[in-house]
């Protein structure tokens, strides 16, 4: 096997094994325990870091795996999140290797961006379906993001670390 075969292996373990604890995270502490009133989501987040890190095959592939652990957390229709980390994944990647430069300010704009689709999703099944009134809804998105935010820079350097690594 070549030095760069190993290399990409070795960054997909260790970036599946953060993928996995931030799973944990979410679904096993953060959604017993609320920050100013609302569940954090980190896995939107480690969805932005794949896609400024790696482009946006690697961001839409991490998207989907993301996605899919979120409905899982969520109790929500499997296709939800889904869908929505794809698409934030390829659009994040697409824009770092056209438009953005990679660093921690791209990063940012992209994490509250991806925040922002996640909560808009989540509010349009809310208001729709759940009949919930829209300032209740839009209260707590605001306070889901705030928590959000918190974790964007330890996400930031986890995921940079990963990719200085190997």
């Amino acid at each position: 096997m070549s030095e760069s075969r190993k290399r990409l292996m070795a960054r997909i373990l260790l970036f599946a094994v953060f993928l996995l604890l931030s799973y944990i995270l979410q679904g096993l502490v953060l959604n017993r325990r609320s920050i100013f009133g609302a569940n954090p989501l980190i896995l939107p987040l480690v969805t932005a870091a794949a896609a400024i890190f790696y482009g946006r095959v690697t961001g839409g592939a991490v998207g989907i795996a993301c996605g899919f652990l979120m409905d899982l957390a969520y109790n929500q229709p499997t296709i939800m999140f889904t869908l929505t980390l794809t698409f934030v994944g390829i659009t994040v990647g697409y824009l770092v290797e056209t438009v953005l430069v990679k660093g921690l300010f791209s990063y940012c704009v992209s994490a509250l961006a991806a925040l922002f689709i996640c909560f808009s999703v989540e509010a349009v099944s809310y208001l729709i379906w759940g009949g919930a009134p829209a300032a209740a809804v839009l209260d707590v998105g605001i306070r889901q993001t705030a928590a959000s935010a918190l974790f964007a820079v330890p996400v930031y350097y986890v995921a940079l670390g990963i990719s200085k690594l190997v």
